[in-house]
């Protein structure tokens, strides 16, 4: 399986996260790519190998790992995977193919690397700054990475009720008015399956999902209304299955959320 390691130096961290975080983003740095759907997040990539090239359309899904992020790219005749690792001052790229003439892709696969570390370097230098502060005022989100974030902004929660609940694919947003009863304020929404393979969290702000986190047979997704919102609505989408739901409803002001 051809395989290849690279590395940059991270010049802005906050740049970094934006990037990492936000699958359209990132996509810009992929070298032959071109995106088809961005509802599903669809991409075409072609490789040129030897006389002629090869591509495939892959749907690309995104997990953050323990200390890094993931970009699986899953097509019909091939899977790419990106795994992107800070660290200290460097970030570690490494990107794997694996298919269909993998045992052509040698030398123009280590291309292929090397000119997504350019893209992915020049890409975190020119992005313009972006202030923390959500344009949205009053946004109340939660970022999921972060347990002290987590902890601090949901302490201030009453527990409403806990109910079995069957989700479907594309309904778990057109369900949440019921989760919630209709009720105006910020929610807070866990989910685990029986088995506890799936297991999801929403916050939830006047009806509209603000954050969310999906864990599936161990591997975790996450996104943010500030910084990768529709990633929101494609996890949202691939949520479904039996859950066990806890809904809890914010009674106080709760501190950094307001």
């Amino acid at each position: 399986m051809p395989a290849a390691l690279e590395k940059i130096p991270i010049s802005s961290p906050e740049n970094l996260e934006r990037v990492l975080l936000d699958p359209e983003l990132f996509l810009r740095a992929i070298p032959n790519a071109s995106l088809l759907s961005e509802r599903r997040l669809l991409v075409r990539v072609s490789f040129r190998l030897f006389l002629f090239s090869t591509a495939d359309e892959y749907r690309v899904t995104f997990y953050t790992e323990k200390g890094g992020y993931s970009y699986e790219f899953r097509g019909k005749k091939s899977t790419l995977r990106f795994l992107l690792r800070p660290e200290g001052r460097e970030l570690i790229i490494k990107t794997t193919y694996e298919g269909r003439f993998k045992r052509l892709v040698g030398l123009e696969f280590r291309k292929f690397a090397e000119r997504l570390a350019r893209n992915l370097e020049k890409l975190i230098e020119e992005l313009p700054e972006m202030s923390r502060e959500r344009k949205e005022e009053g946004l109340f989100e939660v970022n999921f990475e972060d347990p002290t974030d987590f902890k601090r902004k949901l302490y201030c929660f009453l527990l409403l009720r806990t109910e079995e609940f069957f989700v479907s694919q594309n309904t778990l947003e057109q369900l949440l008015p019921h989760l919630t009863q209709g009720e105006k304020g910020i929610f807070y929404i866990s989910g685990i399956s029986p088995d506890g393979k799936k297991r999801f969290q929403v916050v939830s702000q006047e009806g509209k999902v603000t954050s969310v986190r999906y864990v599936e047979d161990g591997r975790l997704r996450i996104a943010r209304l500030s910084l990768n919102p529709r990633e929101i609505d494609r996890i949202l989408r691939d949520i479904a299955g039996d859950f066990v739901v806890n809904v809890w409803k914010k009674i106080g002001r709760v501190g950094g959320g307001d």
